[in-house]
């Protein structure tokens, strides 16, 4: 949503994409800017040269953990999964990029329903994964719908719907964003 905001396209890609993979989608979409977690790093750093990605910006999974899951984080598993980095010149930290742009405010003028929002991929018939664009006003309609044809079985809107669906996937990714 964030990088809706700012006006990117949103291009979430499958994060177990071996770097052959993840080299394709980058540089076949003039893929600019990638956010990462940090235990995916260095596959991203291996195959940016190639792919002519920008700018790299990592986060690490532990910002979401409570205080004591991050310090037993910290100490257990950080170093052993691959999550704690040592970033490159140039690249970014997501938690300090935050930080750092509190307060200030994105873009002002709101995407119009024909703009691009994002780019998912699809193997379609083939198996190999192509661009797909969806518009913001497709993600509207989209969510509306999912909206109507929820409402016959939702009491309201503390009422939870578990999806259990990858955000890289053309169905997790806009009916989870509902």
């Amino acid at each position: 949503m964030g990088a809706w905001k700012l006006g990117a396209i949103v291009a979430p890609l499958n994060p177990i994409y071996t770097e052959h993979e993840l080299e394709g989608p980058l540089r076949e979409h003039g893929i600019e800017t990638v956010v990462t977690l940090t235990r995916f790093y260095q596959r991203v750093k291996n195959v940016q040269p190639r792919a002519g990605v920008r700018r790299v910006i990592a986060t690490s999974i532990k910002g979401i953990f409570s205080p004591l899951l991050r310090v037993l984080f910290t100490m257990l598993r950080e170093k052993k999964d691959g999550d704690r980095i040592a970033l490159k010149p140039g690249d970014s930290d997501f938690a300090h990029l935050l930080r750092v742009n509190r307060g200030r405010r994105p873009r002002t003028e709101a995407p119009a329903p024909e703009d691009n929002a994002v780019l998912l991929m699809s193997g379609g018939t083939t198996g190999t994964p192509k661009g797909v664009l969806g518009t913001h006003g497709a993600y509207v309609i989209a969510g509306t719908q999912l909206k109507a044809w929820n409402a016959s079985a939702l009491r309201g809107a503390d009422d939870v719907i578990f999806l259990p669906l990858p955000m890289f996937h053309v169905y997790g990714n806009w009916a989870c964003r509902r």
